[in-house]
């Protein structure tokens, strides 16, 4: 509700736009975005703020942040307990994450051309759209929808494989658009109620 100085009052709606912010991964404060092994969790400080690497390093600060690698080289995140993050973006390197939960936002996930990662169990918060660089590879655990539509674009390739028991799931009720012109192999079992709308490949 609004008032002017005549006393009149107005109500409105408000939308207010909260730009993700970016932090890169980071094993070490020499100079530029370090390669290595990790463990990925809110009270251990290798994030920085800066595309450079010429900020201080500080902990995950939470869901409201995108987890950015661009060091080149290989690097292993062991998350040691679960995370949350607005996206995942990977431009260099070879990239895996291993260990608990990542639930990700509006972000989603991002990967450059003929890169390859491997992701651990997804939690997925909001809807979103993977975009997938031209020969790029995707290996993802089990994905969690909840109940919000999941979207592939791009040229690049996903494995859902490797989940519990050996046998992999897509759960949650979400629809899965694939727009993609690559592929999407599932090892296991697709448990999801959503609609699966294939528009390319």
């Amino acid at each position: 509700r609004v008032n002017d100085f005549h006393g009149l009052s107005a109500e409105a709606d408000l939308t207010i736009l909260v730009e993700e912010t970016g932090l890169y991964y980071d094993t070490s404060s020499v100079t530029g975005l370090n390669f290595g092994n990790k463990n990925w969790n809110t009270t251990e400080a290798f994030w920085n703020a800066d595309a450079s690497g010429l900020a201080d390093l500080s902990p995950w600060p939470g869901a409201a942040f995108v987890a950015i690698f661009n060091t080149g080289g290989s690097s292993t995140a062991t998350l040691t307990e679960d995370i949350r993050a607005a996206g995942l973006v990977i431009d260099s390197g070879s990239v895996t994450l291993t260990g608990e939960e990542l639930s990700l936002g509006s972000g989603g996930v991002s990967i450059a051309e003929s890169l390859t990662a491997n992701l651990p169990d997804l939690d997925l918060s909001a809807p979103q759209t993977w975009n997938l660089g031209t020969g790029s590879l995707l290996n993802v655990r089990n994905v969690e929808s909840n109940g919000h539509a999941l979207t592939f674009d791009g040229t690049g390739d996903v494995v859902v494989t490797d989940g519990d028991n050996g046998a992999t799931d897509l759960n949650g009720g979400g629809d899965i658009i694939w727009n993609s012109s690559g592929t999407m192999v599932i090892h296991g079992r697709n448990h999801t109620s959503g609609d699966l709308i294939v528009n390319n490949g």
